[in-house]
């Protein structure tokens, strides 16, 4: 049994499953750089979506340019660096318009790769004339002729790596709206499905790949390897696909999972109303300046990065080094038993790695010749909201009470019970045995009564204390207050 005195210091109670689904912590909008933020709330007001959504969707555009030119910086590894590219999963369901959102934020990329496209096809079709006429079935010129497909929706995970090996594909980006394809897809169906998420979790840290098999068959991936690869993943899907595999152990633990970041933006059906009014705004959508100054800074940045050979490191600045070690220790100290994050350890053991490639594409966009302070700092954020997010995933689709939350509800009704009978009540002491009188009828038994408590004193909601020889529960003074 636990003594204590009144007196002692409390510290905050560890969230209970309710808690945690309660408090989602608020998104860092005012710490992003001016253009972008402006760029997600035009795209959220259009497509009428959470602005979580667009901001999802602004990071992938980024990263999906930024990761051919840049690198992030690496603790162990500061001259190289480490790849900036970014893995990143939104939750919502059918009909919220994610692939709506992605399509209008990334338009620009998208319009110019069309073109490319539709260049390559007819230069190839030039080519297999010419070689009809040589009696060649491919010539040298159209061996330089080059696929510039890298925005990808609907591909095996054997496909992409045959394209980075064979095709010569160096960076793309991997966008559906439906996890069902990569969850339930023949990728992670097949007997290799544990090698192909080695295989993109290779491609994530190190930004290379290997394909080895014992014979080969036609369309098969050649053997081979392919080095200095990027990949952006950009991952959206409905709660009834994701859910299975966002709380899979293994996709959790073996640390797959804890490489992406996590949205899961508020839905609005039901309230998008349009009016005439706002059927004519969307006739002009393509004219504002917020979505304009967006589109026009990517193709520029894009135009750039296709110049440039190599990989730059945008390395952190005195203040941003600072920062980044604050969010290193503060993640790992909430690992510890009892800690916010004890109970996703994967995830927090790599928020600062995620963070520092936040930061590297914030600062690129920006055009940073280092890593700034304030980007640093709303890198972090963006990083601790996803943590926040992961942690409460479990929860989120569970709106039923446990024992410990209908016990502390009746020990909460007890305080407030007190305080109206005596308004000098500020503190919540309370007899255990009246306590256990009023818990919920069938937590009244002591063999179901003490287990229950037991979760609440682990939480540091109640402590026993012993006054008088007789059994007390104080209660924790970050939750019984005044009200």
């Amino acid at each position: 049994m636990e003594n204590s005195n009144l007196n002692n210091k409390w510290n905050k109670p560890i969230p209970l499953k309710a808690d945690v689904f309660l408090n989602p912590i608020p998104y860092p909008k005012k710490l992003l750089p001016e253009v972008i933020h402006l760029a997600a709330e035009a795209a959220s007001e259009y497509v009428q979506v959470d602005y979580l959504l667009a901001m999802h969707c602004i990071l992938s555009v980024i990263s999906h340019i930024a990761q051919s030119s840049v690198n992030a910086p690496s603790l162990l590894n500061s001259e190289n660096g480490m790849p900036c590219s970014l893995f990143l999963i939104a939750e919502g369901g059918s009909g919220v318009r994610k692939s709506t959102c992605y399509n209008l934020i990334a338009k620009p990329l998208m319009d110019k790769e069309k073109k490319e496209i539709q260049r390559f096809k007819a230069l190839i079709k030039v080519s297999r004339k010419k070689s009809k006429k040589s009696e060649n079935l491919i010539d040298d010129f159209e061996l330089e002729i080059k696929d510039p497909t890298c925005f990808f929706s609907d591909i095996t995970i054997e496909k992409l790596l045959s394209m980075y090996i064979d095709g010569g594909l160096e960076f793309a980006s991997l966008s559906t709206d439906e996890a069902a394809q990569f969850f339930e897809g023949f990728s992670m169906k097949s007997d290799s499905a544990r090698s192909n998420l080695g295989a993109m979790t290779k491609i994530y840290d190190a930004g290379n790949c290997q394909k080895k098999r014992v014979g080969t068959n036609v369309g098969i991936a050649s053997d081979g390897n392919a080095f200095d690869i990027r990949l952006t993943f950009n991952l959206l899907g409905q709660r009834v696909i994701l859910q299975n595999a966002l709380l899979s152990p293994i996709l959790r633990d073996q640390g797959f999972l804890p490489r992406f970041i996590l949205s899961i933006p508020e839905s609005l059906e039901g309230s998008r109303l349009h009016t005439a009014e706002f059927r004519e705004k969307l006739r002009n959508a393509h004219l504002d300046s917020r979505l304009n100054n967006f589109w026009n800074h990517c193709i520029e940045l894009y135009e750039k990065s296709k110049s440039n050979s190599g990989f730059v490191v945008l390395q952190l600045s005195e203040e941003a080094e600072v920062i980044d070690r604050f969010f290193y220790n503060d993640c790992e100290i909430k690992q510890q038993s009892g800690g916010d994050y004890e109970e996703i350890k994967a995830f927090a053991s790599r928020a600062s790695e995620i963070s520092r490639r936040v930061a590297t594409n914030l600062a690129f966009f920006s055009m940073e010749e280092e890593i700034t302070e304030n980007t640093m700092k709303a890198a972090c954020e963006i990083v601790r909201y996803s943590l926040n997010e992961w942690m409460r995933y479990p929860s989120i689709n569970d709106h039923t009470l446990s024992d410990s939350e209908k016990l502390l509800n009746s020990f909460k009704r007890l305080f407030l019970k007190s305080q109206n009978e005596d308004a000098t009540i500020d503190k919540f002491v309370v007899e255990k045995s009246i306590a256990q009188k009023n818990a919920p009828a069938h937590l009244r038994k002591v063999a179901k009564f003490k287990p229950v408590l037991d979760v609440l004193i682990e939480h540091k909601y109640v402590k026993i204390i012993e006054l008088n020889n007789r059994t007390y529960l104080e209660g924790n003074p970050h939750f019984f207050k005044k009200e």
